[in-house]
């Protein structure tokens, strides 16, 4: 009896595993999995568990900001190096300092179970001054997993925080439909799923699958690729922008000579457009944050 027991037990097993490689669309062997635990609910990235004590300062904007930019109440710097939490449990899938605009990144993969589908989602921690997990490191809902940066001094101090159902994007975003095809919308998917049915048994999950095409259910598609050069030709070098100019002179990555008094005159004009674009933009943020699209039921 024990025996028969044992033999339903394994073949239970093969069907999962063959099921969920199939929902993901990959070979076996192809692409590593690892197994985690399923998601029990999800929680606010920062002012743990509610958000408590911040608040977005820019929401989501199809086909420009894919997250939304969490900032303590206080403002300016005063959440810098504050908490940053693992929305559920997971597995990171991608922590690097990538520099750019995205600085320190920290990607955590997650499973949850949704009308009785395995579905997977990557949470998104950008902009961080310190991350204290590695890649492959398992993290419990609540868990630490950085703090707040401010991109090496690029931006004010905040968190911008994403949630993609393509498990293949990664960083390059760009390659792939900015809207609802590909991402969630963070505040209304967790609000949505803030306590789901605790499960024990543990899921595989692709890890190491980015930009491979690893099928994920309800997922948009990969733009279609750029032009290329001809082969051999160098790249076309455009003039530095004078705005980027001083953020890359600021952080020690460029190097120029003494301005003259001309450009000094020039720099005091583009600070005063700059600011007044600012105060535009910050109206304008407060607007979308208070207008977010909603995410349709799928």
């Amino acid at each position: 009896m024990r025996h028969l027991v044992s033999r339903h037990l394994l073949l239970a097993a093969i069907l999962v595993t063959a099921t969920t490689s199939r929902l993901l669309g990959v070979a076996e062997g192809v692409i590593p999995t690892t197994e985690i635990r399923l998601a029990d609910g999800f929680d606010f990235p920062v002012g743990k568990p509610d958000g408590a004590n911040y608040y977005r300062f820019r929401g989501f904007i199809r086909g420009d900001h894919m997250g939304e930019d969490w900032n303590g109440i206080a403002g300016g710097n005063n959440d810098l190096g504050k908490p940053v939490y693992a929305i559920a449990h997971g597995v990171v899938v991608y922590s690097k300092d990538y520099r750019s605009n995205w600085g320190n990144v920290i990607i955590v993969r997650h499973a949850y179970r949704e009308k009785g589908t395995i579905r997977y989602i990557d949470s998104l921690y950008g902009h961080l001054n310190e991350r204290i997990v590695t890649t492959g490191t398992q993290v419990s809902r609540g868990q630490k997993i950085g703090t707040i940066g401010t991109n090496h001094g690029m931006y004010v101090a905040h968190l911008h925080f994403e949630i993609r159902k393509n498990i293949n994007i990664a960083l390059k975003h760009r390659d792939y439909a900015m809207d609802f095809s590909n991402y969630h919308r963070p505040a209304q998917f967790i609000s949505e799923r803030r306590v789901l049915m605790p499960e024990h048994p543990r899921q595989p999950v692709p890890i190491d699958c980015f930009g491979m095409g690893v099928k994920n259910l309800y997922e948009g598609t990969r733009l279609p690729a750029l032009p290329q050069l001809p082969f051999d030709q160098p790249l076309p070098r455009p003039a530095m922008n004078p705005v980027l100019r001083d953020i890359l002179v600021r952080n020690g990555i460029y190097e120029r000579t003494a301005p003259s008094q001309i450009e000094k005159e020039q720099a005091e004009e583009r600070n005063k457009i700059l600011n007044q674009w600012r105060t535009w933009r910050r109206q304008q943020m407060d607007k979308e944050v208070n207008n977010d699209p909603v995410e349709p039921k799928q």
